[in-house]
């Protein structure tokens, strides 16, 4: 599995969105799923690489 971890990409009144992305370096085609923490939650915490990871596997 690869992922590319904060991206940062300009979002509204130029606040910044930071994102990380999780991928399986096969090159087949995938769906893509996007994964959100929600509100007072933030991506660098809890089980949320885990989850991707667990994503990226099935």
């Amino acid at each position: 599995m690869g992922s590319t971890k904060n991206i940062v990409i300009p979002g509204f009144h130029k606040l910044p969105i930071t994102l990380d992305i999780f991928f399986n370096e096969d090159l087949q085609q995938k769906p893509v799923i996007i994964y959100v923490h929600g509100f007072n939650g933030f991506k660098g915490w809890g089980n949320f690489d885990l989850i991707a990871n667990k994503i990226e596997a099935a």
